[in-house]
């Protein structure tokens, strides 16, 4: 009978679990696109850079201007994409983004000059924008505090499960049908997203607050005691930022707070090297005789993937806070052993056999390095905006944030490209060592913990107010509305 009151009391106060799921397994299936898109060309055979595809020739140049499309193609859609989720809402504008990538995989399979590919590269990277603002936001406003972490974090597992598709079939398959594979992501998405709920968040926002209760109770089941819910999301949008010009927002001490951190974040998931690590991954397996380094891109993948669940698992028990130092601890440790392993042999400190007896080593470090950066930074660094930024300014801010992350990986990958040039590669891991120990002391000082907070509990710390009395819950009344137990 106890427990029977208790599961009770837990329908009331957090619904049930399943259509939450659904819905995020659903919307991530975009995310794998995303992924897929970002790996295209990590373990494509030689043969496709020449003649292949199309009949195409693809020299270093233009294979470095493939990869810079996507980053400039995903800054170009994120402004964009923020008004439209406010204008037309979270779920059209996750449906539309699968325009720009099957006209970029069309691009891709069909044309017939390099400038094709540029053009398919561009589309691919605009709608990869468009997800990575939107999943994350569609995901943390369907999703009930218990088991919110849990659903965002879920964003990079995905991620990584269509780095690994492109890893897997680039390898396996001949170039036009690993395009076409590719292109059925998004087949499969609107498939399965198409029959999922709209946000509850932007229902309030246009004023329809039938539609949702109605997403609500689909979304938590009939005995879900929606009101608290219903009632924190009002207190989000009543600050009535729609109506003051955009500096005035900015000019809040709370709104610069979150900028400040959730831009730094993002900011030092890019500067701890993450981009430039995967570059690394060919070289540093290819020195491996024994080693298949396509089939090396494949397991390093995988074993990113397992990494990616963790947090999952332990997230909203553990807390943002403990994964993101522990996340950025295990990169700046990795990062300096690298560096380590470069300056014994690109300096040549010690001799051939001795660096031969040591193979192992990078590619130990590399993985836990990769493994440390799918513990917590690759997916907090989305979901801490989602989770920080108040309902009435966050899709814009969000899109900000994503929009500067594509900035950074643009941006440093040819800082420290330059750098190890000059400098050799152990200075770039030396380098990135460092922001990654900045990255784990501003988790451990600075950033709030956003576990089993509403964003309003969140934003309202960061004005240094209480909100106790704010979120109580309320029950529903015909005659007088929402009224106070």
């Amino acid at each position: 009978m106890e427990h029977h009151h208790k599961h009770k009391r837990s329908l009331r106060q957090t619904g049930t679990v399943g259509p939450v799921y659904a819905a995020a397994i659903a919307v991530n299936v975009g995310v794998m696109a995303t992924g897929t898109a970002l790996s295209w060309t990590s373990n494509l055979k030689p043969d496709w850079r020449t003649g292949d595809l199309n009949g195409l020739i693809i020299n270093e140049e233009v294979r470095a201007w493939i990869a810079q499309f996507q980053s400039i193609g995903g800054m170009m859609a994120c402004i964009p994409t923020g008004l439209l989720n406010d204008y037309i809402g979270r779920k059209p504008t996750l449906i539309l983004a699968t325009v720009p990538f099957l006209l970029g995989w069309t691009c891709m399979a069909y044309g017939r000059h390099t400038a094709f590919l540029y053009l398919g590269r561009l589309f691919c990277g605009f709608g990869s924008g468009m997800f990575n603002v939107t999943c994350p936001l569609y995901v943390g406003e369907v999703s009930p505090l218990a088991i919110r972490g849990r659903t965002l974090c879920s964003f990079f597992v995905f991620y990584s499960l269509g780095m690994l598709w492109a890893n897997f079939f680039g390898y396996i398959f001949p170039i036009k049908l690993y395009i076409f594979s590719c292109a059925s992501l998004q087949l499969m998405f609107n498939s399965t997203f198409f029959f999922q709920p709209h946000s509850p968040v932007h229902s309030i926002q246009i004023g329809k607050i039938q539609k949702t209760e109605e997403t609500l109770h689909k979304l938590r089941g009939s005995k879900y005691d929606m009101w608290p819910e219903l009632r924190t999301i009002q207190l989000e949008l009543s600050r009535d930022s729609k109506r003051k010009h955009f500096w005035e927002v900015l000019k809040e001490d709370a709104v610069r707070k979150a900028i400040y951190m959730s831009f730094s974040l993002v900011g030092l998931k890019q500067l701890s090297g993450v981009t430039r690590a995967h570059f690394y991954t060919k070289e540093i397996l290819g020195s491996i005789k024994w080693i298949n380094r396509y089939w090396g891109c494949c397991i390093t993948g995988l074993m990113q993937m397992f990494f990616a669940f963790i947090p999952v698992l332990f997230v909203d028990k553990l807390g943002r806070r403990f994964h993101l130092v522990l996340s950025f601890g295990t990169m700046s440790l990795s990062a300096a052993v690298l560096g380590i392993h470069y300056s014994l042999k690109d300096r040549k400190l010690i001799s051939a056999s001795q660096l031969e007896n040591m193979s192992l080593t990078p590619v130990i470090a590399l993985a836990f390095f990769l493994g440390g950066y799918s513990l917590g930074v690759a997916s907090i660094s989305y979901s801490f905006p989602v989770e920080i930024f108040p309902a009435d300014i966050r899709s814009r801010f969000v899109s900000f944030c994503v929009a500067f992350n594509y900035f950074n990986a643009f941006t440093n990958t040819r800082m420290y490209t330059s750098i190890a040039k000059a400098y050799g590669h152990d200075v770039v891991f030396y380098i990135t060592a460092s922001f990654a120990l900045t990255g784990a002391l501003c988790s451990a000082f600075w950033y709030p913990e956003t576990s089993n907070k509403s964003t309003y509990e969140i934003f309202a710390g960061l004005e240094g107010r209480d909100v106790t009395h704010d979120i109580k819950p309320r029950r529903k009344s015909r005659v007088m509305g929402d009224v106070e137990e």
